[in-house]
């Protein structure tokens, strides 16, 4: 039986395509999406859309509580309410969780304890707010609104809770939610985290990724609202977003659930605590093939390695299958790996393993309508090999295999027929050709350093300190900057503040720092391309005299174009707060930039 028939069977019902009312943008075109099956009770799938605003990548789990085998809960981080924070997959892999999504806002970078409710196997660890939150009942019903301090429902009828919002949806209608957290994000486009209630009583858990613009440009808070009205919801509700947004699900054939979406910190952020979903079904008979993929586009002659996991009827794991065989009007499949035939557009693909059968839904794909060329590792030294993966997409943006089918050639380097690139002394060209389409990408080697002045100009440098007026100054003379700070008594940081556009895409900043070894934290703060501040430790302890020189790697997460706006001290990175008051001085300031034109 194939992993569409279990979802059609046994989990609830994803749609074939998505929308939903203004203000979510007009849809252009979207891949058809393929439902896979979770667990009993429990499904989930994928969907890349093109908008008149860009693309828009989403992920929803669907669940359905009256499933007998079914049970949620929340998860703190750590199962503290004070933490350092803990991974959705590490919490869901601990925990045995077969779904989950990271839920409330948290003191980040702090204690990471969620600001909201929060109840775990029936008890109350964390009072309510007036932020909205999700519930679950001991009766099995769910939730969305806002708890009162004296919890109604009463918390004995309550089995998890967590908190989240902004309330996006109430009783079906568009809900401008009074006690929004961050209401200054409302119209800002970010990775987005929810859940919706339909009226027959499916929860969905939904991440649209953001923050990639060539894949996913994210949405507003009223347009995730729109998103969800889309999927029928009756009561919908945002969860922590941007960077915290995680949606995890055991993916048919393995064990452990695995994250879905692509955090746009580049990995998993640490976060407080989620809404994870549970499978009580018991293991039975292993008896069925999970193919990976379980449908298969590709253009005629390309090669696609297909593998299959053995499993049972509730989506239990016993390993993976011997290579599969298989033939049909479509291609062949030999010891795992398919090669389309050029003349057939469409077909099932009879395959097996063993005693155990399939089948393969194979499109043969005659052309592509985009063609797209992701390295590995996007920075190579001179010299240096990396991977180039081909992308191809059919009009409506479903990804088509190329592996086989692509053309390359390039300049400043060598390219390998599989895709290998060889950099040169320079930056390199490479071109990729399939399907009647072409793509370009420049691959910059080697890495140079352009220096700054960003201290030239003492007008655009300011003292301030938290809380403010605190004892301290600054000055700048001679490209060099002198921070006086005095951190004996209350004071948080001291801040030289600034507002400095910085070029380019920087992997790494060069700073000359002279310290006062006096053990205080010091770190840069910068704002991204989408305005929100971003932190950079410089050195967790000034514990040097004199000049050193700080060579730190910039984070994926910093987005360029950057801005610096401060450079600053504070009590502590990690370990005993230090009070002290000393003088730091700055100069010789530069970027690392990747590439050698």
């Amino acid at each position: 039986m194939s992993a569409a028939l279990l979802a059609a069977l046994l989990a609830p019902v994803l749609p074939a395509a998505l929308g939903g009312p203004p203000p979510f943008p007009a849809v252009v075109a979207q891949a058809q999406p393929d439902p896979q099956f979770v667990a009993p009770g429990i499904s989930r799938a994928d969907y890349a859309l093109r908008t008149v605003d860009g693309p828009l990548v989403v992920h929803i789990v669907a669940v359905d509580p009256r499933e007998p085998s079914v049970r949620l809960d929340a998860v703190l981080a750590h199962d503290r309410l004070v933490s350092s924070g803990e991974t959705i997959s590490s919490m869901a892999n601990r925990t045995g969780a077969v779904a989950g999504i990271n839920a409330d806002y948290f003191d980040i970078g702090a204690t990471n304890q969620p600001l909201n409710v929060v109840v775990t196997n029936g008890a109350l660890l964390r009072s309510p707010s007036t932020r909205a939150a999700l519930w679950v009942g001991r009766d099995r019903s769910i939730g969305i609104g806002t708890l009162r301090a004296t919890l109604d429902p009463a918390v004995d009828g309550i089995a998890a809770a967590v908190g989240g919002g902004p309330q996006l949806v109430r009783d079906g209608m568009p809900y401008a939610d009074p006690n929004a957290p961050a209401p200054e994000e409302t119209n800002r486009r970010f990775p987005l985290a929810g859940a919706a209630l339909r009226a027959d009583g499916t929860l969905l858990l939904v991440v649209v990724d953001g923050r990639r613009p060539e894949d996913s440009i994210g949405l507003t808070r009223p347009q995730f609202g729109a998103l969800f009205l889309g999927l029928g919801a009756r009561d919908a509700t945002a969860f922590d977003s941007g960077g915290s947004s995680t949606l995890v699900a055991r993916v048919l054939g393995d064990a452990n659930a695995s994250v879905l979406n692509v955090p746009s910190d580049g990995e998993e952020r640490p976060v407080a605590d989620g809404l994870f979903v549970y499978s009580d079904a018991p293991r039975g008979t292993p008896d069925r093939l999970a193919l990976r993929p379980d449908r298969v586009r590709t253009l005629p002659g390309a090669h696609v390695r297909i593998e299959a996991r053995i499993v049972d009827a509730a989506g239990h794991a016993f390993g993976t299958a011997p290579p599969l065989q298989g033939a049909g009007a479509a291609g062949r499949l030999i010891d795992g790996v398919f090669t389309a035939d050029a003349t057939t557009r469409q077909a099932d693909v009879p395959v097996r393993s063993g005693t155990l059968r399939a089948m393969l839904p194979v499109d043969v794909v005659p052309s592509l309508h985009a063609l797209r060329l992701l390295p590995a590792h996007p920075n190579p030294d001179p010299g240096g090999t990396i991977a180039l993966h081909a992308v191809g997409e059919d009009a409506n943006g479903n990804v088509v295999e190329t592996t086989g089918a692509v053309r390359f050639t390039a300049q400043n380097g060598t390219v390998s027929d599989d895709g290998f690139f060889r950099a040169g002394a320079h930056d390199g060209i490479v071109i990729a050709r399939a399907g009647g389409a072409t793509a370009r990408l420049i691959i910059p080697v080697g890495r140079h350093l352009l220096p700054l002045t960003p201290f030239a100009d003492a007008a655009r440098w300011s003292y301030v300190t938290a809380p403010a007026h605190a004892p301290g100054h600054l000055a700048v003379a001679d490209s060099t900057l002198a921070l006086d700070y005095d951190l004996t008594g209350t004071t948080r940081a001291a801040y030289a503040q600034t507002t400095q556009p910085l070029p380019g895409e920087p992997v790494a900043l060069d700073l000359d720092v002279q310290g006062d070894a006096s053990g205080v934290g010091l770190r840069a703060r910068f704002t991204n391309r989408y305005g929100e501040p971003v932190a950079l430790t410089l050195a967790r302890h000034v514990d040097w005299n004199g000049w050193k020189q700080l060579h730190v790697a910039v984070p994926g997460t910093l987005n360029p174009p950057i801005v610096l706006t401060a450079l600053y001290v504070v009590p502590s990175l990690g370990g005993p707060p230090v009070h002290a008051a000393g003088t730091l001085q700055f100069k010789g300031v530069g970027l690392v930039e990747p590439g050698t034109p």
